[in-house]
């Protein structure tokens, strides 16, 4: 049964993304048992692409439901949505906040990164239901930490979602991950965790390269420093990268 539950839940995931004009989206998710709670989707929409990354708190078969009905909230609610998708954005982690609220037991919530590309105007709006701040890696090097606009949802109803936007260039790298891959350490638990400067040092030099080619070797990086090591956590990589 765990095994069925697994293919069902890896066929959630989006096998061929959506490729914009002048963008290259990849991701990729690893339980760290048989079924997890971490979540990724990419959203064509009208003009716009939703790329959204998740982490139900907990892991296992309760996470993975929690993450199956994310997954579905999510893309219910873009489909609803009325006019372009980054005017809507807030308003839509909002509901999915409440409908986890009523439906997710009370120890139970998740953070949420919710993103509009625009790749015409070539703009990533987005809102961060507490979820690990991803990393905006620019041409040149530099590194930008999208934090938090808002708590995790489930959490509360009274809870408010601030939108925020960045332009992007010709060769900026958009990393969205979970806090599997910034916990992943030498020594497992015992060891230091990798952190967001380390994820940051790894993806640098690797920004010229295309995005699906980038999050392979990324993979390759986090299972040399683990050393074979069983992830303590499950372990999502999401990269959009503007190629022009």
């Amino acid at each position: 049964e765990l095994q069925k539950a697994r293919e069902i839940q890896l066929r959630l995931l989006p096998n061929h993304p959506p490729q914009p004009p002048g963008y290259e989206l990849s991701g990729v998710s690893f339980p760290s048992q048989a079924v997890g709670g971490d979540y990724f989707d990419f959203i064509a929409a009208e003009g716009a692409v939703l790329l959204a990354v998740g982490d139900v708190a907990g892991k296992g078969l309760d996470a993975a439901l929690a993450m199956s009905s994310l997954h579905a909230c999510v893309r219910s609610q873009v489909q609803a949505a009325v006019g372009p998708l980054a005017d809507s954005l807030a308003e839509l982690v909002r509901r999915v906040n409440g409908y986890l609220v009523d439906t997710l037991p009370y120890n139970k919530f998740a953070t949420l990164f919710c993103s509009a590309l625009d790749p015409q105007r070539h703009l990533l709006s987005y809102v961060n239901a507490g979820h690990n701040p991803p990393l905006l890696v620019r041409r040149d090097g530099s590194v930008e930490e999208l934090a938090a606009t808002g708590m995790p949802a489930g959490l509360g109803k009274e809870a408010t979602y601030e939108l925020q936007s960045r332009e992007l260039g010709p060769g900026d790298v958009l990393l969205a991950y979970s806090d599997g891959v910034t916990d992943a350490s030498p020594e497992g638990l015992g060891g230091e965790p990798l952190g967001s400067d380390g994820l940051a040092a790894m993806v640098r030099p690797l920004r010229h390269l295309p995005a699906r080619e980038l999050i392979g070797r990324l993979d390759d990086a986090l299972a040399e420093l683990m050393a074979g090591t069983e992830p303590a956590d499950d372990m999502t990589l999401v990269v959009a990268k503007r190629t022009e």
